[in-house]
């Protein structure tokens, strides 16, 4: 638990009230900590790292990248409303490090609770970051999904399709989701009993941001979402319609970002790590849309540039003809003039291409 002393200082749950002035500032300069235990912990903020000194030798750690005496600082994103910190937000601070695992406390629905992070060090205490925001929405506009956060922490009532987007601006990080599990077995056998099933609650009733599309095309739900490119994608790329995939960009007016949203689906389709049979047979096919649907961001964004070296490199005409609908589209809706005789030309290289 947390008390606050004052307006500068911070007790935490492991012991020596920390002076924030001068300590946890984002600057250039290095700062020194000691920990309960003796170890003495030199922060680098502006590096996002530490190194972490037993005595008069640093400590060496081997982390997935090999060993090295410098660590990385653990950054982590809390979103969601149900969720509460009491760290302090955007600094680093200290946390407990039991056996190799970060003790990251938080409360979820008022219930204090601890996220179990891997640790290399050896120490006590281990410097982290956190940050925290309502919703996914609130967090790209503030921070522009460019922060490196290494763990993203949600919970229950973040949409599936927020989720794809914070994977998608962060591939590397590690998502968590969190339950709330402050009720009982007994308690939420009775709560099932008096409630009525999801097959019997009317569609208005369930969550659509948290049903899987195939879901709600079996509900008969679907209607209230075909005006949504990526819902499309993701029934079709389901059912392996992957024809009727390469016709979105084309039929609907497709952001950046849902085109990110589909090519992230499509990259752990090829990736395959279950090495299922039906997806491995269609390889070459989901290539080729992943294609399709990079080179459609270049003319989405309208970013002349790239689209016209990726056409000096060569564009196959397989993927050239699903293009030309998509520019066909954009071009008829141009409202610069400049702009409609660019896709102009465009339309006529591939059209080119096509007959090739």
């Amino acid at each position: 638990r947390y008390e606050l002393i004052s307006s500068e200082k911070w007790l935490p749950f492991y012991g020596q009230p920390l002076e924030w002035a001068g300590m946890y500032e984002s600057s250039a300069q290095d700062r020194e900590v000691s920990t309960p235990a003796g170890y003495l912990i030199k922060i680098r903020a502006d590096q996002k790292s530490c190194i972490v000194h037993i005595g008069n030798e640093p400590e060496i750690a081997t982390g997935p990248r090999g060993s090295s005496m410098e660590q990385a600082i653990p950054h982590v994103l809390f979103i969601g409303t149900a969720l509460q910190l009491d760290l302090p937000l955007g600094r680093i601070e200290l946390v407990e490090n039991r056996a190799g695992r970060l003790q990251v406390p938080y409360r979820l629905e008022g219930q204090t609770r601890r996220l179990s992070l891997s640790c290399a060090s050896k120490s006590d205490r281990f410097p982290v970051q956190v940050q925290l925001y309502d919703t996914v929405k609130q967090f790209m506009s503030r921070e522009g999904g460019g922060h490196p956060y290494r763990f993203m922490v949600l919970d229950e009532s973040v949409p599936r399709i927020d989720m794809v987007t914070l994977k998608s601006r962060n591939p590397d990080a590690r998502i968590v989701i969190l339950k709330n599990e402050a009720i009982g077995p007994a308690d939420r056998k009775q709560t099932e009993q008096s409630s009525p099933s999801n097959s019997a609650r009317k569609p208005a009733e369930l969550d659509h941001n948290r049903m899987r599309a195939t879901d709600l095309l079996a509900g008969g739900m679907a209607d209230h979402q075909s005006a949504n490119a990526v819902f499309n994608a993701r029934i079709f790329l389901r059912n392996l319609q992957l024809d009727r995939v390469k016709s979105l960009p084309g039929e609907f007016d497709m952001t950046a970002q849902e085109i990110d949203f589909v090519r992230t689906f499509l990259m752990i389709m090829i990736k395959n790590e279950n090495n299922k049979a039906e997806l491995a047979a269609v390889r070459a096919e989901l290539l080729e849309l992943d294609e399709i649907y990079r080179l459609s961001r270049w003319i989405v964004d309208d970013d002349q540039a790239q689209f016209e070296t990726e056409l000096e490199k060569g564009v196959a005409p397989s993927v050239a003809r699903e293009l030309l609908a998509l520019i066909t589209r954009k071009r008829e809706r141009a409202e610069e003039k400049l702009r409609e005789l660019r896709l102009w030309e465009w339309q006529y290289r591939l059209a080119q291409l096509v007959r090739t």
